[in-house]
């Protein structure tokens, strides 16, 4: 069966100090899925989608002198994946597969102009199994940025930092993976009532198949919001992910496009329709490729 339940609660709260400095921490509990669609799902053998909770607990905090600014962030979150019904996960090979990361970031900006600043941030990231057979895959990852974040005429705005990122593990047998690390925003305001974001990023990902370990990602997505009436909301997305598996030597490219509408019928309550296309446009070692077409009408509550 490919049925699923997803949902996401959380609390959050921040404090601020004087007109540009704050404190903020925040609590999620998450609970989701592995597409049958994604090319680890479908490596490991599985015909169903792979459910898992996480628990994230997060702290930032920044202070503003002139024109310097200076944050700092720590978060904390477990990944564990279901594994009741033990044929599904002896099958999907993910028993085992637990693990907890945190993550530590700093981060440091000089405005030369009013919303015209340069950046550069540090970020180290641990990561640690639970199960003793995967202590190998502990690994230890930093990386170093920095970017310019540019605001023009409050139409366009733009945020994009470049550097190089770094992961070893515990097991001398695996190789370090490194390479260069991006990510950024464009945001463009054509009118009031459209929006339209392009965001980039370059990541490192854990992978839950036995013969690999993680993996890099290139992301980019497009985004299209337009508010057509005052309670509907149309949206377009169009996205492209790329991964290459260093273990394995294999890599996969995919795109999505989706279409979607969003009625308000009223202040915490609205229906949301939406088309997906999900097609593979390229795959190495003879994987096969696939396209995938997904009707969605759901229900949105607002407590």
């Amino acid at each position: 069966m490919l049925d699923w339940t997803d949902y996401e609660v959380g609390l959050s709260g921040r404090y601020d100090i004087g007109r540009a400095s704050s404190m903020g921490i925040g609590y999620r509990h998450i609970r989701s899925h592995l597409e049958v669609t994604d090319f680890d799902v479908q490596q490991g053998g599985l015909v169903q989608p792979v459910p898992y909770d996480s628990d994230v607990v997060s702290a930032a905090g920044t202070a503003a002198f002139n024109r310097i600014t200076l944050g700092a962030s720590v978060e904390y979150r477990t990944v564990r994946y279901d594994d009741e019904d033990a044929a599904i996960a002896l099958q999907q090979g993910v028993d085992g597969r637990d693990y907890d990361r945190t993550t530590g970031e700093v981060s440091a900006s000089y405005s030369f102009l009013p919303g015209r600043d340069v950046i550069v941030l540090a970020r180290v990231t641990d990561i640690s199994y639970l199960q003793s057979g995967q202590n190998s895959r502990d690994s230890r990852t930093w990386e170093a940025l920095a970017g310019v974040r540019y605001d023009l005429t409050g139409l366009w705005g733009v945020r994009f930092a470049i550097g190089y990122r770094h992961r070893d593990y515990d097991d001398p047998a695996l190789k370090s993976v490194s390479g260069p690390a991006f990510e950024g925003q464009l945001l463009y305001l054509p009118t009031q009532l459209t929006t339209i974001t392009l965001t980039a990023q370059r990541s490192i990902e854990e992978s839950i198949r036995a013969d690999n370990v993680s993996y890099t990602r290139t992301l980019v997505r497009l985004n299209v919001d337009h508010e057509f009436l005052r309670n509907v909301i149309l949206r377009a997305e169009l996205r492209g992910e790329h991964r290459e598996y260093d273990q394995t030597s294999e890599s996969v490219t995919d795109a999505v496009g989706i279409l979607s509408a969003q009625i308000m019928l009223n202040r915490r309550v609205s229906l949301l329709a939406s088309y997906q296309r999900y097609q593979r446009l390229d795959a190495s070692g003879g994987i096969p490729e696939f396209d995938q077409n997904l009707f969605q009408l759901r229900l949105r509550v607002s407590l």
